[in-house]
């Protein structure tokens, strides 16, 4: 079972870096994995050439989530 998600975060434009959570919220079935995001030195692009600097896309991979023991 795959599921793609896309999160937007609108903050400032330096070095940030910001905790990931992924829960099994409905099932209850898989741990929770808690990763960092970490973007030093954003190049951004899609700006406009005034305010709004753009977007920064980071691609994490597949993020694993391991099913908790007992559960099926």
């Amino acid at each position: 079972m795959h599921h793609r998600k896309r999160f937007a975060i609108t903050e400032v434009t330096y070095s940030q870096r910001f905790v990931l959570r992924v829960e099994d919220s409905k099932n209850k079935k898989f741990e929770t994995n808690v990763d960092t995001v970490e973007f030093k030195d954003p190049d951004f692009s899609k700006g406009d050439g005034n305010w709004y600097k753009g977007e920064v896309v980071k691609d994490m991979g597949k993020i694993k989530i391991v099913q908790k023991k007992g559960e099926k």
